[in-house]
């Protein structure tokens, strides 16, 4: 069963931190400060929490008696009995449900209360990859954005040697293309600040900061996915899914329902007593005045069987629905679990190449060709070219780390360990 995590209790002790609150915008923090501080602010999550608590409340009044009847009279026209005349009349009643009836009305209050902690879980774990994808993205721009201007610099190096070439009589072009090239590169880095501050808006807005404050990525980030990902070796998915468990638990809900429906076609008793105030008779005789105390016994008489052979096909048509959405849902599940896998191996794959293969011979082929055209023998477009394959295979590579990442954070949440 999963276990209701310590920012549900900050929850119900305190208020969420306000909206304006740049908590952590400056120091380091780890991914797990992160998450904890998005689910104990979200909305989303703060919804489910109270939701959940609600039928934890329900659970308790679920299989409680009807409240008893109390009923007073007043003869307006006294009835003279032998014994003197009838004043008032007090009743008192007490219905009790079908024997049956009260244990599955607690039943189906447990489930629906064991339903909305999966909703808890789910909602906390949709906003945990959420977080996590979104940082992954603002890595992957910052990344990008280094990279840029390392290649801006390594372009200022190139231009320099075509200028040092055209002080020597050679052709002023290369030096304009290398020109062209950083002007390029700049403008690609200003886009990119852009990007960062709109996704830093979308990361202080799953963390309920407001925009301006600045987000740290984690140091951990990756390492604490990865970290996720390898608890999980040895799970059965089909258990472990939140989403599935959540199906499960409507199944049963629905099928206690169904039980409960039945037994709307047995009677309900109800027990009362009986008592009339009674006045002296003129004339003395035996039990004078005595008032009369009696016991009752009443049944319902469940008539109605077309009414209650409806209500019982509607809830057997619920427990099948809810079945057969369980068994599309697995399968569903099996078909997300080997996309991911399959996308994640292949961007691991992709992450071993360009780092071991080809951005090394990227920077070795650059040195070749920056030796080559400084002795006159390669052109400068060759040159730039190659400048621009070496950061080609640095963006891919941040983008196949980060592919990789997104991939394992989703597999993750499909075992219900994102957080």
């Amino acid at each position: 069963m999963w276990l209701v995590p310590a920012y549900c209790v900050a929850m119900e002790c305190g208020q969420p931190i306000p909206r304006n609150a740049c908590k952590h915008h400056t120091e380091a923090v780890s991914s797990q400060q992160l998450i904890s501080e998005a689910l104990q602010n979200s909305a989303e999550v703060g919804a489910a929490f109270r939701k959940w608590k609600s039928t934890i409340a329900k659970i308790s009044y679920a299989d409680t008696l009807p409240d008893p009847k109390l009923t007073f009279g007043h003869f307006i026209q006294q009835v003279e009995t032998r014994v003197g005349p009838q004043r008032q009349r007090i009743s008192a009643s007490q219905m009790i449900p079908w024997w049956d009836k009260l244990r599955l009305r607690r039943s189906v209050a447990v489930r629906d209360s064991l339903l909305a902690e999966q909703a808890l879980n789910i909602a906390s774990i949709r906003v945990a990859e959420k977080l996590q994808s979104a940082l992954l993205d603002l890595y992957l721009i910052r990344e990008t954005q280094t990279i840029t201007r390392d290649n801006i610099t390594l372009v200022e190096i190139l231009e320099t040697v075509a200028r040092r070439k055209v002080s020597v009589g050679g052709s002023a072009a290369d030096s304009l293309q290398a020109q062209i090239e950083i002007n390029k590169l700049r403008d690609d880095l200003l886009s990119l600040e852009q990007t960062e501050i709109a996704t830093t808006a979308h990361v202080n807005a799953i963390l309920n900061r407001a925009s301006p404050c600045k987000v740290v990525v984690p140091a951990n980030l990756f390492s604490d996915i990865e970290s996720r990902v390898h608890s999980i070796d040895s799970v059965n998915l089909l258990e472990v899914n939140p989403n599935l468990a959540y199906l499960c638990l409507e199944v049963q809900r629905n099928a206690n329902l169904q039980h409960l429906v039945h037994q709307d076609r047995y009677p309900d008793v109800t027990l009362g007593v009986n008592w009339i105030n009674t006045g002296r008779a003129i004339a003395n005789t035996k039990d004078n005045g005595k008032d009369p105390l009696s016991a009752t016994i009443s049944i319902n008489v469940p008539i109605w069987r077309n009414a209650y052979s409806a209500k019982e096909r509607e809830a057997a048509q619920n427990v099948l629905v809810t079945e057969r959405h369980l068994a599309q849902q697995e399968y569903t599940v099996e078909a997300e679990l080997a996309n991911a896998e399959a996308m994640l191996s292949n961007s691991q794959r992709q992450v071993q190449l360009y780092l071991e293969t080809l951005i090394p011979e990227a920077e070795q082929a650059l040195g070749i060709i920056q030796e080559a055209y400084e002795s006159g023998s390669q052109d400068f477009e060759r040159l730039l070219q190659s400048e621009r394959m070496l950061l080609y295979f640095k963006l891919e590579y941040e983008k196949a780390k980060v592919q990789a990442a997104k991939q394992q954070v989703r597999i993750s949440a499909l075992f219900g360990n994102a957080y």
